[in-house]
């Protein structure tokens, strides 16, 4: 449990930084085009095994399980879930240049001894989002600097074989091919968001609007809230970006010296079910997938630091209230870590060069195979349905057989 009068103390080192300032980076175009197009030539590959696996699993589910739809739909995407996670963690590895760090120590210090703060090891922190001693669910609030966040987290949580966690993301990204249906399969679930001006859900500072320039369409996020209702089990977590978007600064290329205002309506629904809370501070995810870029894989380290919040209730009595203190104890952590950084900079320019210039030759004798497994593989997802719809009609099963995957529908996967 966090304490509370650690959040009201003295400003985090760093905090005092002047904003605007931009972060220094070595230009290095041709490594970084390297290992971002190594990086990505591994996710859309994995993506296209995915799309396959993942629908397999689920066909497979529908047409053998003796229990009810929901129940063997929900089973169905939390092997998909860890599936996923295991062949990310996949593309992780073999892109070396990309280290994530799981700090045991916080970046703030100890108001008496001047020592840093212990964090929740890694182990603490699956304990607590597997049910711990009270075998509740768990929600991780999480700072939200890069398109990269969510991959990074579910990876490092699965090293230690955590709980079943899904996020929340907002709807747009179900759109993106390939991408949203993955994200349904697994049983992610979609905020529904609308801007309030010009601009784009993916953008809303885009239109020069304030952070709180978009709303959540209720009426949709009803039917999703129902959902995560029954999702909400022991052993069971939900990760929230309580920012609701990207951090300004970070998208502007300066150093985050402040976190956005955080919107409480996941804080709300954390505490509507009375779930035990986990702070997880990330830092230099938007080094290895710089704002703007269509794919990650650029060198850098992230850091990652969790500290327990547990009873939302003790921050406040109202998730206003709550969210307040929340973000505070969340932005020393994250002004400190970031101080503490510094410029790193990808570390081993010369290692990383050497590298870059080998993946490109690779990369180079790999394009033809890569192609005849594309066309392989989008012949074996063909396959796969077509089996499927026989099975399903040699069964006489109706239900269960046929996936809504349509991109711009927001919605999850459903069962006819």
């Amino acid at each position: 449990m966090t304490d509370k009068k650690e959040m009201s103390g003295a400003s985090a080192p760093g905090s005092d930084g002047k904003e605007g300032v931009k972060l220094k980076r070595v230009p290095r175009p041709i490594l970084d085009f390297a290992c971002q197009l190594w990086f990505g030539t591994w996710i859309v590959v994995f993506l296209l095994i995915l799309r396959f696996l993942l629908s397999l699993i689920h066909s497979f589910k529908a047409l053998t399980s003796k229990s009810s739809p929901q129940d063997a739909r929900s089973e169905a995407q939390r092997l998909c879930n860890k599936v996923a996670i295991q062949v990310f963690r996949a593309a992780i590895v073999l892109s070396p240049w990309m280290r994530i760090n799981w700090r045991e120590t916080r970046a703030v210090d100890d108001k008496t001894s001047g020592k840093k703060q212990k964090a929740m090891t890694l182990q603490e922190a699956c304990e607590a989002v597997g049910g711990g001693k009270d075998g509740g669910p768990t929600v991780i609030f999480m700072n939200h600097c890069s398109f990269i966040d969510s991959l990074v987290a579910a990876v490092k949580f699965a090293e230690a074989d955590c709980g079943d966690i899904r996020f929340l993301m907002v709807s747009s990204l179900f759109d993106i091919p390939l991408w949203g249906e993955m994200c349904r399969l697994i049983g992610h679930f979609p905020v529904h968001a609308v801007v309030n001006k010009k601009g784009s859900v993916a953008n809303p500072l885009g239109h020069g609007g304030s952070h709180e320039d978009f709303r959540i369409n209720k009426e949709l996020q009803k039917k999703e809230t129902e959902l995560m209702a029954s999702f909400l089990k022991p052993g069971k977590g939900l990760c929230i970006y309580p920012e609701g978007t990207i951090n300004r600064q970070v998208r502007k290329g300066e150093r985050v010296t402040s976190l956005l205002p955080f919107r409480y309506g996941g804080i709300g629904l954390a505490m509507q079910y009375k779930m035990k809370a986990v702070a997880l501070i990330a830092c230099g995810c938007e080094e290895v997938w710089p704002w703007g870029s269509p794919i990650g894989g650029v060198p850098g380290e992230v850091d990652l630091v969790a500290i327990p919040v547990g009873d939302l209730v003790e921050l406040g009595e109202t998730a206003k209230a709550a969210s307040g203190k929340l973000q505070e104890l969340m932005e020393r952590e994250a002004v400190a870590l970031y101080a503490e950084r510094g410029d790193r900079d990808g570390g081993n320019l010369w290692m990383h060069a050497s590298l870059g210039s080998a993946l490109l030759v690779f990369w180079g004798i790999m394009i033809g195979p890569l192609t005849v497994f594309f066309l392989v593989a989008m012949s074996l997802i063909g396959l796969g349905h077509a089996l499927v719809r026989v099975s399903g009609a040699a069964t006489g099963r109706s239900g269960g057989a046929v996936f809504s995957l349509g991109a711009g529908d927001g919605k999850h996967m459903k069962t006819e």
